[in-house]
C-alpha cells in the first residue's frame, strides 16, 4: 500500500517497511554507522532490551560477525582465483555471502555496537499532513528515550509521501517532483524538530511514490541527511541509568534473537511483531500482515 493510503495508526511502521526496501537501506545503514554486514529489528518492544523503559524502537541495529574470519579469508582467496579481473569489492562482497550461506555469522549475535531510530511519518497532497509539528517535545522526548536506552547513536527519520504518479502525471519524473515538493513543504518543521544540542542525527527520505507499487519498490526520491550522528554523551559521561541500561541491552539482544534460525545472508531484518507476538524474519510468510499483503 501506498504511505498516503495506510490507516494513521499503521502508517509509521508501514514507513519503516518501505524505507527498508532496496536500495533505501543501504544509505539507511550507512547513515547510522553500519554496513551490510548487521542485523534490524523493527519495532523492538523497550521491555524485552531495558524493562525500565516503555514503548519501542522503530528501528532498532547493530552488528553481525563472522565465526572464523580464516574462513573468509579463504574464501576471498578463492574469489580472486576465480574472478581475478573482478574489482576487490565485489570478490569480498562475494566471499562474505558465501560463508554466510554455509552457516557462518555468529548466532545470536553478540553487539559491540548498537544504533536505534524513531520514525515519523508525514504525507504530502497540496500541503503537508500528519506532520507532527505540533508534537516537537513529546518527539524530542523519545530521542532523549533512545540515549537513556544506552544506544551508541541514535537518530530521527522523517518519512514524507505522496500521492502515487501515474503515466499521465510523469511516472517516475513526476514522482521525483513530488517528492521535491513534500521536502519543500517539510522544511519548517523538519528544521524546529530537534535542539541545535542533540546528539541525534536526523534524516529525511521524501519519497514519491509510482503506481504500480509501494514506495520501497517503485519510489522516487532519496534519503537525506540532515545533520550526523554523534556518540551517545550519556555514556561517555559514564550516566549511571544509562550504563545500566547499555548492559541489560547488550545482554537481552542475544536472548531477543536466540530462537530464531541462523541467517544465511545480510543485513537480516527482523520484526517485533505485535500481529503474532513474538519476533520474527520481516518477510516471514506466515505473519498475519503478510498474508494479508500477499492476499
Amino acid at each position: 500500500m501506498y504511505i498516503v493510503e495506510i490507516d494513521s495508526q499503521e502508517r509509521e511502521s508501514e514507513a519503516v517497511r518501505h524505507l527498508l526496501g532496496l536500495p533505501c537501506n543501504e544509505d539507511l545503514l550507512r547513515a547510522l554507522g553500519l554496513g551490510p554486514l548487521s542485523w534490524i529489528v523493527v519495532d523492538a518492544e523497550k521491555s524485552r532490551l531495558t524493562p525500565t523503559i516503555k514503548g519501542d524502537v522503530d528501528i532498532l541495529g547493530g552488528n553481525l560477525d563472522f565465526e572464523d574470519w580464516a574462513q573468509v579469508e579463504n574464501a576471498y582467496a578463492e574469489m580472486k582465483a576465480e574472478h581475478p579481473d573482478w574489482p576487490p569489492q565485489l570478490q569480498t562482497q562475494l566471499a562474505h555471502k558465501k560463508v554466510a550461506e554455509a552457516g557462518g555469522l555468529v548466532w545470536p549475535p553478540q553487539p559491540s555496537y548498537v544504533v536505534g531510530a524513531e520514525v515519523k511519518c508525514a504525507y504530502f497532497t497540496d500541503c503537508i499532513k500528519a506532520g507532527k509539528s505540533s508534537k516537537q517535545k513529546h518527539i524530542r522526548n523519545q530521542i532523549v528515550g533512545l540515549e537513556k536506552m544506552g544506544l551508541n547513536k541514535f537518530a530521527l527519520v522523517d518519512v514524507v509521501g505522496t500521492r502515487p504518479s501515474d503515466a499521465e502525471a510523469g511516472a517516475w519524473l513526476g514522482a521525483l517532483g513530488q517528492a521535491q515538493q513534500a521536502r519543500a513543504a517539510m522544511d519548517e518543521i523538519l528544521r524546529a524538530r530537534l535542539p541545535e544540542q542533540s546528539a541525534a542525527g536526523h534524516l529525511v527520505w521524501p519519497v514519491g511514490s509510482v503506481a504500480g507499487g509501494d514506495e520501497g519498490i517503485r519510489g522516487a526520491g532519496g534519503l537525506r541527511l540532515l545533520r550526523e550522528l554523534q556518540a551517545n554523551p550519556s555514556l561517555a559521561a559514564n550516566d549511571l541509568k544509562t550504563m545500566e541500561n547499555r548492559k541489560a541491552l547488550l545482554a537481552n539482544i542475544p536472548r531477543m534473537l536466540d530462537g530464531l534460525p541462523r541467517p544465511r545472508y545480510f543485513p537480516v531484518i527482523f520484526v517485533d511483531c505485535r500481529k503474532c507476538r513474538k519476533v520474527h524474519y520481516l518477510e516471514d510468510p506466515a505473519c498475519v500482515r503478510n498474508r494479508r499483503e500477499v492476499a
